[in-house]
């Protein structure tokens, strides 16, 4: 029953294999399967040619025989070579050529699959496990099983057609050389389901792995490590992983071929039997020497062709273990877009968190605990509080990077989770303080956050001056053309207050009812931020703004103020109504200000 379940398993995942890779090109799958089925058929043509040629110059001895039949066997024998040739050539190119086809479509239903999940798997260790199993491994084993399936039909149709002609010589070699090939079946499974379980245990140790060559290879990390002198510390680390890995690998690919050892002395001793009664029956003249060679070539044929059979099995069975792990992946369920929602229109109502109740997947923290506010149409909105307070998990759900736990978020009234997912974040213009990096050109990270629309040059030159960064830009090599960051030939690295800049910059090209910043600015000195927020302040007059910051000369121009504690609104009001309050604005307005008046 178990062994049953596996062969369904299997089969069912060779046809979801062959339905992705002809889906990727029919006509070159067409083409690859009408290859093999013809080189079946080759190695049995050749060995009845040989044998007629065989035959003939022996007939020649003993009487007499027209030269012009052995030459008419000799050309047929080449030119059935030469085909051989062909097919095989045509073989080789169509399997690279299917292979970059597939590639680059498995590549690009990865990365699309994984730009549709959920904000929150970025966060989980075990996604990122899965998503490294399935971008190392995705691009070659789903093709590996689909050669390997049409491999051992070809395989099948030969071994069939050798059979076939050795019965008429032993019946009972060919049912020893079946049997004495199951064992090797037996362990190749065996193994190729260990050697998955060795990929899926060591990914973990496997990323690791790739986050130190990472570390060691790039500009923004390379000058810690020189300056702090760990280039030996993490290169120790490195060749430490890779040691283990690779020994764990030795030792089950060594196990794997001295057990495959003893299962080709198994075969081999079948051969022996075979030679011993094929040559005896041609001593006593039982066959022609013609036959002797088309037996032992078929023979020789038919026992390659049961372990390829067997490898062909065994590969199917292992690489569909890496292919259940894909398709497991494709499966995933992707963020609800809802796209039969009604659109979003004519917001008359900000937004109201009513019984708000929220932890991080994986955590037993409640980050916010039964948090109720609301936020006004055409305010601005300050989120004050000390670090993990809630500040930034307010703005995630607010974007609908995740949602409640308990309670509703409700804009117009509405729950935001009935609305179209792209819809609803096409609402929001935003820069967080871990900002993305693109790097493009100046222009395309600015006109980037906006492409519901063309961005004109002349805007785009505006919103740098409202960031302040447009004197910078203008000092560029190739100014609004100029490539950002060191990973491309003549491209320009900014300070993170410049890329912090251009962050802004980008959040402000959307013409959206709101903005979010979430400490945007805590890079820039006291002068530069002052006037990215007075900028920010005209931007969006008379409509909604949050942001998030740490210094009160910014947060006192917010029309209202929210001071987060423990995941609660503890208080709020105008910078003048806090600070005639005694409580927690008042002690960290305070508390700032003194420092300023210390130094």
């Amino acid at each position: 029953m178990k062994y049953y379940k596996k062969f369904k398993e299997t089969v069912k995942i060779s046809k979801e294999v062959i339905k992705l890779i002809w889906e990727t090109s029919p006509s070159y799958t067409s083409y690859i399967i009408l290859i093999l089925i013809f080189s079946a058929l080759v190695p049995v043509a050749e060995a009845f040619i040989i044998k007629k040629i065989v035959d003939l110059l022996t007939l020649s001895l003993q009487a007499q025989v027209m030269f012009n039949s052995i030459v008419f066997f000799i050309v047929l024998f080449v030119l059935v070579t030469l085909f051989s040739r062909l097919i095989e050539n045509q073989r080789n190119a169509t399997q690279i050529i299917l292979g970059n086809l597939f590639s680059k479509s498995i590549q690009q239903r990865i990365v699309e699959k994984t730009t549709k999940l959920a904000f929150w798997r970025f966060e989980d260790p075990n996604f990122y496990d899965r998503l490294h199993r399935v971008s190392e491994e995705a691009t070659y084993r789903p093709l590996n099983t689909f050669y390997h399936f049409f491999e051992f039909l070809q395989n099948v149709i030969l071994l069939i057609t050798i059979s076939i002609a050795l019965l008429s010589f032993n019946p009972f070699i060919v049912f020893l050389m079946v049997l004495f090939s199951l064992p090797s079946l037996v362990i190749e499974i065996k193994y190729g389901w260990a050697w998955w379980n060795l990929i899926y245990r060591e990914t973990p140790r496997s990323r690791r792995l790739n986050y130190l060559h990472f570390l060691m290879t790039r500009i923004y990390e390379m000058k810690d490590i020189k300056l702090l002198n760990i280039r030996s510390y993490l290169f120790d680390k490195y060749k430490n992983l890779y040691d283990k890995l690779f020994h764990e690998q030795k030792a089950l690919v060594t196990r794997r071929y001295i057990w495959q050892f003893f299962m080709y002395l198994l075969s081999d001793a079948v051969l022996i039997l075979f030679y011993v009664l094929l040559t005896w029956q041609t001593f006593i003249k039982k066959i022609s020497i013609g036959d002797f060679i088309f037996y032992s070539t078929l023979y020789t044929r038919g026992v390659g062709a049961v372990h390829s059979i067997v490898r062909d099995i065994a590969g199917i069975y292992e690489n569909n273990l890496f292919v259940h792990e894909m398709l497991k992946f494709f499966d995933m369920p992707e963020e609800e877009i809802i796209k039969d929602s009604k659109p979003i229109e004519g917001i008359k109502r900000g937004f109201e968190f009513r019984n708000v109740w929220f932890k991080y997947p994986g955590t037993k923290e409640w980050i916010l605990k039964n948090a109720s506010f609301e936020i006004p149409l055409g305010k601005s909105i300050a989120l004050v509080g000390e670090n993990g307070a809630g500040k930034t998990t307010i703005v995630k759900l607010l974007t609908r990077l995740y949602e409640p736990a308990k309670g509703q978020i409700l804009l117009n009234g509405r729950n935001i989770q009935d609305y179209n997912l792209n819809s609803y974040r096409n609402l929001f213009g935003v820069a967080f303080q871990d900002f993305a990096k693109f790097f493009f050109n100046v222009e395309e990270n600015i006109a980037i956050g906006d492409k519901n629309r063309v961005v004109s040059h002349k805007e785009i030159v505006d919103l740098s001056k409202k960031a302040e960064i447009y004197e910078k830009i203008m000092k560029l090599p190739n100014k609004y053309n100029t490539v950002l960051g060191k990973w491309f030939h003549e491209g320009y690295d900014l300070s993170h207050g410049e890329w912090q800049k251009i962050a802004i910059a980008r959040a402000l090209v959307k013409r959206a009812p709101f903005y979010i910043l979430d400490e945007p600015t805590a890079a820039l000195d006291a002068r530069a931020e002052y006037n990215v927020f007075k900028q920010f302040q005209k931007h969006v007059k008379r409509k909604t703004a949050v942001f998030i910051s740490h210094r009160f000369s910014n947060v006192k121009l917010a029309d209202y103020i929210f001071v987060i504690k423990a995941g609660k609104i503890a208080q709020h009001g105008t910078h003048k109504e806090l600070l005639k309050k005694k409580g927690l604005y008042k002690r960290l307005y305070t508390f700032q200000a003194k420092r300023y008046q210390e130094d």
